[in-house]
This record gives C-alpha cells, sequence and structure tokens, in this order.
C-alpha cells in the first residue's frame, strides 16, 4: 500500500518554515521532499499569532487554515510527531 507524506509545521515549528532565519537544520531535506513527493505545509494560524506573514515562508511551503490541517491529520493512516 501506498501512503501520501505531508509534513506540516504548527506551533514553534512554523520558524523552521520561514526564509530569514536559520532553517539548516531542515533546508537540506526540503529539496529531497519535493523531489519525492512530500507536500510541506505550514499552519497558518501559527504564523498569524507569530506575526509572520505568508510571504516570510520559503516558497517550497503552502500555508494552510486550521481546519485543513486538521482534516489531513484526520484523515491519515499515520501521524508522527517530534
Amino acid at each position: 500500500m501506498d501512503h501520501k507524506v505531508s509534513v506540516i509545521w504548527c506551533g514553534e515549528g512554523v520558524y523552521n518554515a520561514m526564509s530569514l532565519v536559520d532553517n539548516s537544520s531542515v533546508k537540506p531535506f526540503i529539496r529531497l521532499f519535493k523531489d519525492v513527493g512530500i507536500d510541506l505545509f505550514v499552519d497558518k494560524n501559527d504564523l498569524g499569532q507569530r506575526n509572520i506573514k505568508d510571504e516570510e515562508v520559503i516558497s517550497e511551503v503552502k500555508a494552510i487554515e486550521r481546519t485543513e490541517m486538521l482534516d489531513l491529520i484526520c484523515k491519515a493512516d499515520f501521524v508522527i510527531t517530534f
């Protein structure tokens, strides 16, 4: 069985998706994720709480509404948090 993999940054994790901060811990993987079809998302609500604008997020990451994020999680066969 094939599974669709997505990465969602939320809470304090949204800082890893910003283009102007040191995101060196995840940057090497971002191109790999896109190359193998892993979608990258960030919680738009958590961005707003931290006064981060959508355009401050790296281009490979899509800002989504909280309801979209919860829908992805609820429909997932597996959820791994870290």
